[in-house]
């Protein structure tokens, strides 16, 4: 009986150690000073706790789940806009606060009086930009006299540099309209690195542009004045 007992209070400790472990997202150690007798060691067999993820099953794993949520988004962005479609909502009819935002204070634009204008900022390498630039382009051919679209390459770090550059070049040589698109595609969907100046003037050479033209714009002051 007291046999029993000493092994039953061995196995309590072990298990309550065991908890603690896991808790800690640790590997399970019983170290009790004395080695548990066999019975105890037998009972705690059903109670080894598995090894942890390693770093990158944690950021593979973090990574799917990062993608599921993303198409789920957009699952149910495609899912809203079908019901508009369907019900015959008017996409006109937004409302401030619920579809947008109002600036306060009111930020300074380049628009006429009586005109609207519209900003979008873009890098040419996000997803998303390019997913929405054929509605943008669409939509921005039906415009009303009195909205103006503008079209701004977003600079966050020094590596957004290089491709804000390159629109701001086209934009000089009056390029933009012809070849905005295609420099989407160009990185999106033929996986060219437009990031380097010179496979930058060399893809735009296949586009008819004069590469000593492109080259003086991009290095040009007015460029510099706009990407610093």
């Amino acid at each position: 009986d007291i046999l029993l007992h000493i092994e039953d209070r061995m196995l309590i400790r072990s298990q309550r150690l065991l908890m603690l472990e896991h808790r800690l997202g640790c590997v399970a150690i019983v170290d009790l000073g004395e080695q548990p007798s066999p019975r105890a060691d037998h009972r705690l067999e059903h109670h080894r706790i598995p090894q942890p993820f390693n770093r990158r099953e944690r950021r593979l794993r973090r990574e799917g789940d990062q993608r599921a949520r993303r198409g789920e988004a957009r699952a149910r962005q495609r899912r809203v806009r079908e019901q508009f479609v369907a019900a015959g909502v008017d996409h006109h009819a937004i409302d401030a606060g619920i579809d947008y935002a109002v600036l306060t204070p009111a930020q300074l634009t380049d628009a006429k009086p009586g005109q609207v204008e519209v900003t979008e900022f873009f890098w040419y390498r996000c997803p998303h930009c390019y997913q929405l630039e054929p509605e943008l382009s669409a939509w921005a051919k039906k415009l009303p006299k009195n909205v103006v679209l503008k079209r701004v390459p977003g600079i966050l770090n020094d590596s957004w540099v290089p491709l804000a550059r390159a629109y701001y070049a086209l934009e000089a040589l009056g390029q933009v309209e012809a070849l905005h698109d295609d420099v989407f595609k160009a990185i999106h969907s033929q996986g060219m690195d437009l990031n380097n100046p010179e496979t930058f003037f060399d893809w735009a050479v296949t586009k008819g542009v004069d590469r000593q033209k492109l080259a003086a714009a991009y290095n040009s002051f007015g460029v510099n004045s706009k990407v610093m």
